[in-house]
């Protein structure tokens, strides 16, 4: 049921297609919205998850010697880790 406009007050009337345009146009912007926020719960997961990782760095110092007791000119040492299949060769 319309209401009734005040005397000089002209509402020209609304087409059913016209509120159903209004209608989608404000469920696309909420359906933009949730994804936006969706995306900036994800960066900050993303974020978080780096922030929290363990990092550091090690190192290694010593000599190479052979089994007299000597020197090695030129040995190099490989640290293994085979869980993981990483290996590192000192010196580089």
């Amino acid at each position: 049921m319309q209401t009734k406009a005040p005397r000089g007050v002209y509402h020209a009337p609304v087409s059913q297609t016209n509120k159903q345009m209004a209608i989608d146009r404000r469920a696309r912007v909420g359906t933009m919205t949730y994804v936006a926020n969706v995306l900036r719960l994800g960066i900050v997961f993303l974020l978080a998850a780096e922030l929290f990782a363990p990092t550091g760095t090690t190192s290694m110092q010593g000599a190479v010697l052979d089994k007299s007791g000597a020197a090695v000119v030129g040995g190099r040492v490989v640290a293994e880790n085979p869980g993981q299949t990483l290996e590192r060769i000192y010196p580089y």
